[in-house]
């Protein structure tokens, strides 16, 4: 009755067995799918309770555990649900035999909650069964990959992933080819990477208006994201990513995944090339990636912007080189080296001689602040250069660029062809500053208003920070960097000189704040005329083009 509709004639039989049976698991909880079905949440909630107390068939208790975390995160009681499931019995099924459709859901459904709260060994735990039981319901096993997935437990998600082997589903190939990298299975990695570039090495903007120029984007296809999406694939948190969010209506995009097994952008005819493979430390160990990525930026006979042998010129060193001769420049001490942990008093020794602690640790590929660390004293230097062995690393000297408040403080500015655009200013009590994107960082400046006034006055007041003599130092810096649109991070120190951190093409340019940021977030104007100048600098290098060929 109760599955046909027939909800009152079905509530009047349960309550009648209730009387004799008021111990049933089962039929508690069926009363409590009657109550909500009512619209009584309150009555619902207090059955479910009730249910899980008693004891029952393992496929019951999941039944009902998983209606009343259901009904908890409805009602937005995130902290209640994710404590429930903290402390709850996830039982055993297996012994019980394949569960029936609406038993697989509930497992199914209890099991995206879990992973929803990270408590992904429970959620695996009560999804493993389904592999052996149920190997065709697809979902299910995609479900487990995941929760695998996350769980660091690549080897299963990979084992699991096998079902998949014809698909070409986005989410199942990269998760693949991730699990593949990190058990070094190169094989099976050479495989799937040629498979993904042949099915998702090209990605088009919707609508592409004949009226607009196209810019072609060439990203790289190592470190691919685990992702869904294809617009993910081709524009993860990258600064060509800023632009076709916000510059659709100006040009159309297209991106390519550079590699050997990509063969689908022979038709493509762009108007510019831009460059997204700019991490010169990565070009600076592989050999013939700078041949190869030059040769094929040129093969399109248009502007190229962030030329890979302009990009390949700004390794960290390099870079740091270049300015030594900047009067007004106060570069830290840099080296390279390769952490060895044979020889760890050699370069411990060697490294006090050439830097005073703090001394600053960094990975040669990561930016994002990730992979760097401040060491203090020779114990823990040692400690660093021992679980770093076998990575090339920089050495940095550490500059103490507190203000008078005992803020750290990092100017960003963007360089655009020849024109700067100082475009943020960020603090922190830490040495290692960042930008507001995390909630803590969030809280931070909400904590302290004054620190966002600062920043507009310092980018919008001329002469304040910024005074005639810094921008033209700024200037001198940039004819030194061989970019065509890079950023630089960089402070003033107190006697006007600038205190250089970093330059290089791959850091985020534009904000794009959601709308809960807008109170803390950099001041519009500069974004504004940043993006405005992008355009026009993208325009003046078409029209060259354009000219060049016609000559």
């Amino acid at each position: 009755m109760h599955r046909k509709g027939f909800v009152a004639k079905a509530k009047a039989a349960y309550e009648e067995l209730a009387r004799t049976n008021d111990n049933d698991a089962d039929l508690i909880g069926l009363l409590g799918i009657i109550a909500i079905q009512e619209g009584n949440r309150a009555k619902a909630e207090m059955l479910w309770r009730q249910s899980i107390l008693l004891k029952s068939n393992p496929l019951i208790y999941i039944r009902n555990i998983n209606n009343l975390v259901v009904t908890l995160l409805e009602e937005g009681r995130d902290a209640e649900a994710r404590i429930l499931l903290e402390k709850g019995e996830i039982p055993d099924w297996a012994g019980l035999g394949r569960p029936g459709e609406r038993e697989l859901k509930s497992i199914v459904s209890l099991a995206l909650c879990l992973q929803r709260f990270q408590l992904f060994k429970r959620a695996r735990t009560l999804l493993e069964p389904i592999a052996a039981m149920a190997p065709e319901d697809k979902d299910a096993l995609r479900l487990l990959a995941a929760l695998s997935f996350e769980d660091k437990d690549f080897r299963r998600a990979h084992e699991i992933l096998k079902h998949f082997s014809e698909s070409d589903d986005l989410w199942i190939l990269t998760t693949r080819l991730r699990c593949e990298g990190e058990m070094n299975m190169r094989a099976e990695a050479a495989i799937d990477h040629e498979k993904l570039l042949n099915f998702a090495g090209v990605y088009v903007v919707d609508n592409i208006h004949k009226d607009l120029k196209t810019v072609l984007v060439v990203n790289s296809s190592d470190n691919i994201p685990v992702t869904e999406s294809l617009f993910e694939l081709h524009f993860k948190d990258n600064f060509p990513s800023q632009l076709a969010q916000t510059m659709g209506d100006k040009f159309n995009f297209i991106s390519i995944l550079a590699g050997k097994g990509n063969r689908s952008f022979d038709k493509i005819k762009p108007d510019v090339v831009l460059s997204n493979m700019v991490n010169a430390e990565i070009m600076a160990i592989e050999g013939n990636t700078k041949d190869d990525l030059s040769s094929l930026v040129n093969s399109f006979g248009v502007p190229v912007i962030n030329h890979p042998v302009k990009a390949g010129l700004t390794t960290r060193q390099r870079v740091a080189f270049s300015l030594k001769d900047l009067a007004d420049v106060v570069v830290p001490e840099t080296t390279r080296i390769k952490a060895d942990a044979d020889n760890l008093l050699f370069q411990v020794t060697s490294l006090e001689k050439r830097f005073r602690y703090p001394i600053i640790i960094r990975t040669t590929f990561n930016n994002l602040g990730v992979g760097m660390a401040q060491v203090r004293d020779r114990a823990e230097l040692t400690k660093e250069l021992q679980a770093r062995s076998g990575q090339q690393i920089y050495v940095h000297e550490f500059i103490d660029n507190r203000t008078e408040e005992g803020y750290f403080r990092k100017i960003r500015a963007s360089f655009v062809g020849e024109t700067i655009i100082p475009s943020r200013v960020d603090y922190s009590k830490e040495w290692k500053v960042r930008g507001r994107r995390i909630p803590e960082r969030q809280l931070f400046y909400r904590q302290r208003p004054h620190l966002i006034e600062e920043e507009r006055k310092i980018l919008q007041i001329p002469g304040s920070i910024l005074t005639t003599e810094v921008l033209k130092t700024l200037q001198d810096m940039r004819n030194k960097i061989p970019l065509d649109i890079f950023g630089m991070d960089f402070d003033v120190l107190p006697n006007g000189k600038i205190l250089f951190f970093e330059a290089n093409a791959s850091m985020n340019l534009l904000g794009l704040p959601t709308p809960d940021e807008a109170d803390i977030r950099n001041p519009e104007g500069q974004e504004e005329f940043l993006k405005q100048t992008i355009i026009e600098y993208l325009g003046k290098r078409i029209a060259e083009g354009k000219s060049a060929r016609l000559n």
